[in-house]
């Protein structure tokens, strides 16, 4: 995340009780998350097979860290990830890559390694003693919002990856996340661009 995350849940005082991670890939902010509140509850999702055995690996010993094989979406499906062979796996995505490989022709997309996916919404698993939200899914933010809607009700901050540009065919536009986080009472306070 492109965003200090203790920084600003301290500035807006927001006490953590704990963390859903979508879009997980090795679980590098679970470090922010324990130095934020060591107690807090973690909830990891990634639908990739092999960064999801890498995690179990990585936090076998962690009694506080929940790890799901799966994708969040707005409904239970199946579908395909087109992933990246040279970016470890971090521009993969359920949706196809358009600018991204305009803007990042050094990544490229394989067609003999999209992996079939599961997809649940986050409401599914009745997560409530969680209340920050992190999306890193390139592209599919409103789909995971739009099966998070239990979640969000009980939810304090979204912090959340968005492209500015049609990076993946169909990604939504700040503006479409910005309009659904606000039925839920939740507003837009920092906004930080990668370069």
């Amino acid at each position: 995340m492109l965003i200090n995350t203790k920084e600003e849940l301290e500035k807006f005082k927001i006490k953590s009780k704990g963390f859903v991670q979508v879009g997980a890939h090795l679980g590098t902010e679970v470090q922010t998350f324990k130095k934020i509140n060591p107690s807090s509850s973690i909830y990891l999702f990634e639908p990739q097979i092999e960064l999801f055995k890498k995690l179990t690996q990585i936090f076998k010993d962690e009694i506080n860290v929940e790890i799901y094989n799966c994708a969040i979406g707005n409904k239970k499906d199946s579908l395909t990830m087109y992933k990246d062979i040279n970016n470890d796996s971090q521009s993969s995505s359920i949706l196809k890559p358009k600018d991204h490989l305009k803007y990042h022709s050094y990544i490229n997309f394989e067609k003999d390694l999209e992996e079939i996916i599961n997809v649940e919404t986050l409401d599914s698993f009745e997560i409530n003693d969680a209340n920050i939200l992190c999306i890193d899914v390139q592209g599919y933010e409103l789909k995971v919002l739009q099966g998070s809607k239990n979640f969000l009700k009980l939810c304090d901050a979204v912090l959340i990856e968005i492209n500015r540009k049609e990076m993946y065919e169909g990604c939504p536009h700040v503006t479409e996340i910005d309009r659904f986080l606000k039925l839920f009472s939740l507003h837009r306070v920092k906004t930080s661009w990668w370069q």
